[in-house]
C-alpha cells in the first residue's frame, strides 16, 4: 500500500522513471535473484543510491521473451538481467538507448535474450513480481491523470471566453466530469489491486486484480490527458501547457 502511494505521488510529479524503477520495481525483484550474497549487494547497492533496472518485456511482463527492455535505464545502472535461474546483476550490460514519447522514461534494449529454462514463468515468486510491476505501473499512471484533471479544472475556472468563464459552459462540464469519473474508478481498481497483492491469502486472485488494474489504467489515462488538453484548447499543445506531459507518459 505504501508502495502505491509513492508511485501514484512520483506519476504526480512525472518523476524521472529511475527513481520508480530504482525504488520499487528493483527491490520487488530481489527475490528472484538466487544468490543470496549477490541480492543483499544488490540492495545494499540501491539503498545507497545506485540506479537498478529490471529487464522486462515491452508490456512491462517478465521474462521478457527474446529481447527485453530495461525499463527506467540509466548509463550508470545495474541491469537485473534474467537468466536460467532467475535474476543476475549486469554492472556493464550491453544496452541500447530507445528514444520514447515520455520525457521521464529511458527505455534501453538488451538482447537477444537466451533462456534456457521456463522453470520460473510460473513460479510464485515471479507471478507475485509481475503483479506488483503491474500495481505500479497503475499507480504511477493513477497520478498522472488526477494531476492533469487538477489542471484542467484550475484552468476552467480562470479561462474566460465569450465574457464567461469556460468551466461554466455544459461541454467544459461533461468533460470535467468523464475525467473525474476515470480518475476515481482508477483510484479504486489502483488500491484494490494493491491491497489484494498485501493481504490476499489467494494468490491468483491478487495477480489477475492487479493485470485488471493496468489494463484499466493504461487506457484511462489516456483518456484523461487527452481530456484535459481538449480542455486548454489549442494551448494545450504547446510547451507552456505540462499537460501534454502527462499525455507522453500515459
Amino acid at each position: 500500500i505504501e508502495g502505491a502511494i509513492f508511485a501514484e505521488e512520483l506519476g504526480r510529479a512525472l518523476a524521472p522513471a529511475s527513481v520508480a524503477s530504482s525504488a520499487l520495481i528493483s527491490p520487488a525483484a530481489l527475490p528472484l535473484i538466487c544468490d543470496v550474497s549477490t541480492r543483499n549487494e544488490v540492495a545494499t547497492a540501491t539503498a545507497q543510491g545506485q540506479f537498478c533496472s529490471v529487464v522486462v518485456g515491452s508490456d512491462l511482463t517478465w521474462p521478457p521473451r527474446g529481447e527485453g527492455f530495461a525499463w527506467g535505464w540509466q548509463p550508470d545502472a545495474i541491469v537485473l538481467e534474467p537468466d536460467a535461474r532467475g535474476l543476475r546483476p549486469n554492472r556493464e550490460p550491453k544496452c541500447t538507448a530507445t528514444a520514447t514519447q515520455d520525457l521521464t522514461l529511458r527505455i534501453a534494449s538488451v538482447g537477444p535474450l537466451t533462456l534456457s529454462t521456463d522453470d520460473l514463468v510460473d513460479s510464485e515468486i515471479a507471478q507475485h513480481f509481475q503483479a506488483t510491476v503491474n500495481v505500479i505501473a497503475s499507480c504511477l499512471l493513477l497520478g498522472g491523470m488526477r494531476a492533469a484533471l487538477e489542471l484542467a479544472v484550475a484552468y476552467a475556472k480562470e479561462r474566460e471566453q465569450f465574457g464567461a468563464k469556460i468551466g461554466g459552459f455544459q461541454a467544459i462540464k461533461h468533460i470535467c466530469a468523464d475525467m473525474l469519473v476515470d480518475v476515481e474508478s482508477s483510484h479504486s481498481i489502483a488500491y484494490g489491486a494493491a491491497a489484494m497483492l498485501t493481504h490476499s491469502s489467494e494468490p491468483l486472485t491478487a495477480i489477475r486484480s492487479a493485470a485488471i488494474a493496468k489494463s484499466w489504467c493504461g487506457d484511462a489515462a489516456v483518456r484523461v490527458c487527452e481530456s484535459a488538453i481538449q480542455v486548454y484548447g489549442g494551448i494545450g499543445f504547446t510547451w507552456e501547457c505540462p499537460v501534454h506531459r502527462y499525455l507522453r507518459s500515459a
